[in-house]
């Protein structure tokens, strides 16, 4: 090889390595940018739902004392842990409310699951079936979340009271 020859690749090769450097840092410019627009999506979400969880005590206070003429009671839950979250958008929070009947606990529960994108994943498990609800938790207004929950009581109770519906 010929000195031309290997000036003309060590360009190539400095000119290819210049350019990935250069993709390089862009590709680090979007990573940062997407992690600072993950941050401020999360922290939205979490300020959202620790609004959502001030206005539930009281519509369940509300709720209760309704629900006590057939001996119904929605109670807040410990909630277990899980796994299933999807690892890039775990779990930001999580809440469950459980239905008794007559002083004991039934398997009708409600879960929420708020993810990191805003969405709360709400599971109702009911005799029947489980229904899944998602809900842009930045939008849940006192009246969206007290439907849900009377939506709930209504499917939950009816196979203990069907005459009533």
């Amino acid at each position: 090889m010929s000195r031309d020859d290997n000036e003309r690749r060590l360009e190539r090769v400095l000119y290819r390595e210049a350019f990935e450097r250069r993709d390089a840092g862009a590709e680090a410019d979007r990573r940062s940018r997407d992690a600072d627009a993950r941050a401020m999506r999360k922290r939205a979400a979490l300020k959202s739902w620790l609004k959502v969880r001030d206005v539930i005590p009281p519509l369940l206070k509300g709720l209760n004392e309704r629900l006590s003429v057939i001996g119904a009671e929605i109670k807040v839950s410990v909630t277990p842990p899980h796994d299933y979250s999807h690892r890039d958008y775990p779990s930001l929070g999580r809440g469950r409310l459980d239905l008794f009947v007559d002083g004991r606990k039934t398997t009708r529960t409600l879960e929420v699951d708020l993810a990191e994108t805003g969405i709360a994943h709400v599971y109702m498990y009911l005799p029947k079936e489980t229904r899944r609800l998602d809900i842009d938790i930045g939008e849940a207004s006192s009246d969206r979340i007290e439907s849900v929950l009377i939506d709930f009581v209504d499917l939950a109770t009816r196979d203990d009271f069907p005459g009533e519906a």
